[in-house]
């Protein structure tokens, strides 16, 4: 209370109720200046004194403009930080049309609340914006510090505010912390400070600020272009970015100095200095989380130096850095220790090592991580061990921050494209409790395993590439494109979200999504979901009344592929619309997918008119009609259940879309599948598929209706349900209308789940499958808890039925017995038993047990 006392007598701002938890500023106050309102704000010179006199519910609300520490000419005088003192700038000044700006009203970009060490007011601010300030603009004569703070802790806030033009001299032109002083600031820009340890912020002893999205840019100091930690100072970095700051030494935007600081979801992006073009580490434990290291310079170390340093990454991503001697990424020195996890490292420059060196005899702990070649370190579970070098595919890794020039959005071009080897490869267990999200702001585990990197994106499935085209006379144009593991690469639309095509290329460079020629497109007609297909005729078929689906693609190569056998293969997208399309202008229903053919149209200089009217303004116009019927076998292709080859297609699923595949000698163009008038649907109709499991195996059934003759069924088996094999085959019965049953019994079932379906072969030759049937396969087992037991006893496990638990002393006298039903868990009494040791044995309803159907049990008082 004294304290506010002398307060009050010193400032008319004092003047205001002891209990009021708001104070209002303005550059030069209003009213009576009391601070009780906006009409009577504060002037900056009672800035002080508010921030002295807060208590722990107090707040102090600045309007947009511009704060000095003082106007003099005293480059001592500074804000001067306590407990409680808890500033928001960025509110409108008072207006006649807004005479009461509210929280609602504050926008710290559009109103900025500066803090400014510009004392001459000659400091170059040629473009009236502070937010682009640098330390070069800073001349003349400029306070040593905004801010200081001795043995403040983190309820002295600081949010929404600009701090700019401190020239510290020695430590910290923006803020200067001392001995235990741990302010909190958040929404600040601290740009264009400079000194000469920590040119906007220097922490000493036990000095452990928070910053919380926040900007540094443009600070210059010798050591620590943006912040300087020395003694056991803990910093606190959450979602801030650091930008053009400059070390004339060491760590461009921090240097820390037997220190502790924690960075999560940050940017570092083109800072330098000699050493450590971002961070530099000197006897100092640094822990960096889901963050970006991207242009930074030095001579050595251009994202990181570690001198005697414990650094540990977690999901960094490390690129384009630039080094002009050695380590353009990371340089380990003087028994430096890192654990590198989950990170990417790669694409940086530099003389020697671009990526990463060690001397002194350091050796990275790496796990689950992507470091480029010629990386050669161990690796531990990292993709393409042992040293996982692979490209990560970035979505654009030469524009980092994406085309809206904002990191930390969803068009950040250190993303992970969907094929990327790096999604769901890295390990949830190196991800600190606190890390839940990635530098975008998605959920760390969105797809439950964490991904490898700053981002978390996920495969096609996870980003709901579920779909195709599928609305009528509408094109599809392909805007990126991914290799996966196996050769194919992907053409996609990221804002639909929907596949256009896919190609295995072969080896072959046949362009690129960009290159200015190479075009992938996907057409369908106004037909499309009418229920009726396309007619196609000669010459685009081999009669003049086959119907084909609504859907047509067309690829622009760069260069074409050369004369010959290429081995190159496309899958082109349908949907179950475009099935029903064809059958619903065929007079046979349910032509099975398998009787289709699917058509690639090889080069000539007509459009395509399937209709024949001399229309080829239709969605499908553009591409050129074929040479020849089955020319070299690139003209149609019949199924083939298993592989697809110049002659024939086979069907696929890429994530819940359906494909066909087949393999192609020239690229123009080609259309979806068809089938003639006639149809010829498939043999055998099967009406369900089911099992049961036995003790001794598990049983097949299956019932058919509408059989004509030569087909027959393979029964297949798998443990996973992608790889089958053949464990029985049977005829079927053929010449009937009526349903009909069939069984088969497999003796020999895998533990655990069994994997069934059906091959259906018709006379042709061609080939449909059934459903999928899933089978538990289990031998009676149980499960006795607690053992020691006193008075219950709980039984469970895979019962056959009308089972019986026995219970035997040690010499044989049976003691009780309990029926048991089914996979049920069951409640035995056992208190009237004597305590000691007992036999429990399994039985089923003939009597009959096994070694493993019996087990011991104690009973005690």
């Amino acid at each position: 209370m004294t304290t506010r006392l002398i307060i009050m007598s010193l400032c008319i701002c004092a003047s205001i109720n002891l209990f009021a938890t708001r104070w209002y500023i303005t550059p030069t106050g209003a009213g009576s200046h009391t601070g009780a309102t906006w009409n009577n704000a504060c002037g900056a010179p009672q800035i002080q004194q508010l921030i002295n006199s807060s208590g722990s519910c107090d707040s102090i609300f600045m309007a947009g403009g511009v704060y000095k520490p003082t106007n003099t000419t005293d480059q001592n005088i500074v804000f001067v930080l306590k407990n409680y003192a808890k500033i928001f700038g960025g509110f409108p000044q008072p207006s006649a049309t807004l005479p009461n700006p509210t929280w609602a009203s504050r926008n710290p970009k559009l109103y900025p609340t500066v803090f400014s060490g510009d004392l001459g007011n000659d400091d170059i601010n040629a473009d009236a914006s502070f937010f682009n300030q640098t330390a070069d603009s800073v001349v003349g004569n400029n306070s040593f510090h905004l801010f200081s703070g001795d043995i403040v802790d983190n309820t002295c806030v600081i949010d929404g505010c600009i701090i700019v033009g401190g020239k510290g001299g020695s430590y910290g032109g923006g803020f200067y912390n001392t001995y235990h002083s741990s302010p909190t600031v958040r929404n600040c820009y601290i740009v264009g400070n400079q000194a000469q340890y920590g040119g906007a912020c220097y922490n000493y002893v036990n000095s452990s600020p928070s910053f919380l999205n926040c900007v540094f840019s443009g600070n210059k100091a010798d050591a620590g272009g943006a912040i300087y930690g020395h003694s056991a100072c803990n910093a606190i970095i959450s979602r801030t970015q650091f930008f053009n700051n400059e070390a004339s030494q060491q760590g461009g935007a921090i240097f820390s100095n037997y220190a502790y600081p924690v960075i999560t979801n940050c940017v570092f992006s083109q800072n330098e200095a000699v050493q450590g073009g971002a961070v530099y580490n000197h006897y100092s434990s640094i822990i960096v989380n889901s963050s970006v290291l991207y242009q930074n310079s030095a001579n050595i170390g251009g994202a990181i130096f570690n001198n005697s340093s414990s650094i540990t990454l977690n999901n960094v991503t490390i690129t384009q850095n630039v080094a002009s001697g050695n380590a353009g990424g990371v340089r380990n020195v003087g028994n430096a220790g890192p654990k590198i996890r989950n990170t990417i490292i790669l694409g940086n420059m530099a003389n020697s090592s671009p990526n990463m060196s060690n001397a002194n005899g350091c050796t990275p702990i790496v796990a689950n991580s992507i470091i480029e070649a010629p990386y050669t370190g161990n690796c531990l579970n990292c993709p393409a061990s042992p040293n996982g070098s692979i490209n990560p595919q970035f979505i654009q890794i030469n524009d980092g921050d994406g085309a809206d020039n904002i990191w930390m959005t969803n068009d950040d071009g250190l993303r992970l494209k969907p094929c990327s080897q790096a999604i769901n490869a890295g390990a949830n267990m190196y991800l600190p409790s606190y890390v839940t999200l990635d530098l975008s702001g998605k959920n760390r585990f969105r797809q439950q395993v964490a991904d490898i990197g700053a981002y978390e994106n996920a495969d096609f499935s996870g980003e709901g590439y579920l779909t195709t085209l599928n609305v009528p006379n509408t094109t599809l144009t392909a805007c990126e494109e991914c290799l996966d593991v196996n050769g194919w690469t992907h053409y996609y639309d990221t804002v639909g979200k929907k596949m256009v095509l896919s190609l295995f290329k072969n080896g072959y460079d046949v362009g690129h999504i960009g290159d200015g020629v190479f075009d992938v497109k996907s057409y369908t007609t106004a037909n499309y979901g009418s229920s009726t297909a396309t007619n196609i005729q000669a010459p685009y078929s081999q009669n003049n009344d086959w119907f084909v689906m609504n859907r047509w693609w067309n690829l622009t190569p760069n260069p074409q592929l050369p004369v010959g056998n290429t081995g190159v293969k496309v899958r082109t997208y349908f949907t179950q619309q475009d099935v029903s399309d064809v059958n619903g202008s065929i007079p046979i229903t349910n032509v099975p997918i398998n009787h289709f053919r699917f058509y690639k149209i090889n080069g000539a200089s007509a459009s395509l008119d399937p209709n024949n009217d001399g229309n080829t303004n239709d969605a499908h116009a553009g591409i050129s009609r074929a040479t020849s019927y089955d020319g070299n076998g690139y003209w149609e292709y019949i199924y083939s259940p298993g592989t697809s080859s110049p002659y024939t297609w086979r069907k696929g699923d890429f994530n819940g879309v359906d494909f066909a595949e087949y393999e192609i000698a020239r690229f123009s163009g080609g259309g979806g599948g068809g089938a003639p008038n006639g149809g010829g649907a498939f043999p055998i109709k099967i009406l369900s598929f089911e099992g049961n499991n036995f003790e001794n195996g598990n049983s097949l059934v299956w019932w058919t209706e509408q059989e004509i003759p030569g087909g027959h069924f393979v029964i297949e088996k798998s443990q996973n349900g992608i790889d089958f094999e053949e464990i029985g085959e049977m005829a079927a019965v053929g010449n009937s209308l009526d349903k009909y049953q069939y069984r088969f019994f497999d003796k020999n079932p895998y533990w655990g789940t069994n994997y069934y379906r059906l091959r259906l072969t018709d006379f042709e030759g061609y080939s449909d499958y059934s459903n999928m049937l899933a089978l538990l396969f289990e031998s009676k087992t149980f499960n006795i808890y607690p053992n020691p037991a006193r008075d219950m006893l709980t039984i469970d496990g895979n019962f056959p039925d009308r089972s019986e638990i026995f219970i035997y002393d040690l010499y044989g006298k049976e003691m009780q017995r309990t029926p048991i039903d089914g996979n049920i868990s069951t409640q035995i009494d056992v208190s009237m038993l004597p305590k000691g040791r007992y036999f429990f044995k399994l039985a089923d309803k003939d009597g009959d047990f096994s070694e493993k159907d019996i087990k011991q049990i104690v009973i005690q008082d």
